[in-house]
């Protein structure tokens, strides 16, 4: 989820340029074979354009660009495999495929707070911030509990330091306790130094300034080539030739996928077509390196036809009549199945504690139980204890965690459904005369009518202290459908 400011709208421009304004009575007409009718081309555009343009200061605008170095992406694709023949007409193949991505496109905040260091204590704000962060865990989100003075926030905002109380505890009581499970961190940050809320620091010669943000944009998610990828798999297959009336194949696939954001190109972090798995540290990009959101650890294929062994020359009522082999003979069963294991899903921090337009994603602190069931309003539920993830989130104990600044937390580091589908056919041929066929055929898809649930984050509840944290509300799978053909084919 990301987060827009209230003036977000007042900020857009739009040059529209609308369809069908004209009707057969308002069309401008040709007055001679040489006049062209006079057409709106919409708007005049300004005289004068000043470029590059340079947005306004102090709008703490949320924006979006691209990098000016782009490099075009590309992929190293390796494969190896070998084969042998076995008896009875098997054949096994073994084989390595791995294919590796290179200056993908990635999306990073160009104007993400700035990790800054404090020369005089040598810590920088990731540090600082963390030590807040676990103060205010340990005391339970209380805004009256006394906290020891931190040298970093002495250092950068003395000016806080009032009615006896140190910049730390200030910063804690009106700030830090008020966000951390709300909003988070950045908004504390932005209110004591952007937003100047308690007045503003200062630079060495005294002027007012900012020491986290620019001036003009609160993030300016760029596109980069900055993404990488990592896919290796071991596949083993088992074929067996059309042989006495049975065809199939049995495969399987051990594989890892590995990337720092799985979107695809056409989507974007202001599209509703992208996972929103954005660049959450700028200044540590690889944080987000882990599995792809469609990493398949293990999958399974297996695709048959089968002559059943009935009717007129097969192994059972081979000597039978034309009227008994109409009946029985001819019969081709047919099928597809495909299993695969759980595919992965993340959860995310109520606010943003890290990044100010996306959330970070929660860390484990202990065991956490996947397992799918009904809850007591009947909802499919994917943890086993969703209540106390959300009950112990202030403090310690909680199996998950909200992430501290700095940290873009634990990406796709849960297994929810995998996929299971079984496909079948039955299906008969008659031939009627020469070059004239009937063939019949009854089809079932999801025949078992399995039910898997969908892991992406549209489709299941993913945000911490939320009511809807782990409930699934689409499917993988469709329910069981039938159809039924008859063919004449002359």
């Amino acid at each position: 989820m990301v987060r827009l400011p209230a003036n977000y709208c007042n900020r857009c421009t739009s040059l529209t340029n609308p369809s069908d304004v004209y009707t057969p009575e308002t069309a401008p007409r040709f007055t001679g074979v040489r006049n062209l009718p006079g057409i709106d081309v919409g708007p005049t555009p300004p005289a004068t354009a000043t470029f590059p343009y340079t947005p306004p200061l102090n709008s703490f605008a949320e924006s979006f660009t691209v990098n000016s170095h782009l490099k075009t992406p590309y992929s190293e694709a390796m494969d190896f495999s070998v084969q042998r023949e076995l008896p009875a007409g098997f054949t096994l193949e073994a084989a390595y495929v791995g294919r590796l991505g290179r200056h993908l496109l990635q999306e990073v905040d160009l104007a993400e707070p700035v990790n800054f260091v404090d020369t005089k204590s040598g810590m920088d704000y990731f540090t600082a911030g963390t030590l807040l962060s676990k103060l205010v865990d340990a005391n339970r989100g209380n805004p009256n509990a006394q906290v020891p003075a931190i040298p970093y926030w002495e250092n950068l905002y003395p000016n806080l330091a009032r009615n006896g109380q140190s910049a730390t505890q200030f910063i804690y009581t009106n700030e830090w306790t008020q966000y951390r499970y709300t909003t988070g961190e950045t908004t504390a940050l932005a209110d004591i130094d952007f937003f100047c809320l308690y007045g503003c620091p200062t630079d060495p010669q005294g002027n007012p300034t900012s020491l986290f943000w620019q001036n003009q944009f609160a993030t300016l998610y760029a596109w980069s080539s900055i993404g990488m990828s990592y896919y290796n798999a071991g596949q083993l297959t088992l074929r067996h030739p059309s042989s006495h009336g049975l065809q199939f194949d049995l495969g399987y696939t051990l594989s890892k996928s590995i990337d720092m954001g799985s979107d695809a190109e056409r989507a974007s972090e202001a599209s509703s077509n992208g996972s929103f798995s954005d660049i959450l540290n700028s200044w540590n990009p690889a944080l987000n390196r882990s599995a792809s959101d469609f990493d398949t650890r293990h999958l399974i294929t297996l695709d048959w036809v089968y002559q059943l062994p009935f009717g007129r020359g097969k192994a059972f009522a081979g000597s039978s009549g034309r009227m008994i082999d109409a009946v029985i003979g001819g019969w081709q069963w047919s099928g597809l199945t495909r299993w695969t294991s759980g595919l992965p899903f993340s959860v995310l921090e109520p606010g943003w504690s890290t990044n100010w337009h996306i959330q970070s994603y929660g860390v484990r602190t202990g065991p956490v139980k996947v397992h799918q069931h009904l809850d007591q309003n009947g909802e499919p539920q994917v943890f086993d204890n969703v209540a106390a993830i959300n009950s112990g989130i202030i403090g310690e104990g909680n199996p998950i965690r909200l992430p501290y600044p700095g940290e873009a937390g634990e990406r796709n580091n849960f297994r929810g459904d995998g996929y299971f589908g079984l496909d079948s056919g039955l299906s008969k041929s008659w031939r009627l005369w020469e070059g004239q066929t009937l063939k019949f055929a009854w089809e079932v898809f999801n025949a078992t009518n399995s039910v898997r649930f969908d892991t992406n984050p549209n489709s299941l509840g993913n945000g911490l202290t939320t009511g809807s944290l782990g409930i699934y509300n689409s499917l993988l799978t469709a329910p069981r459908v039938q159809q039924f053909s008859l063919r004449f084919a002359f």
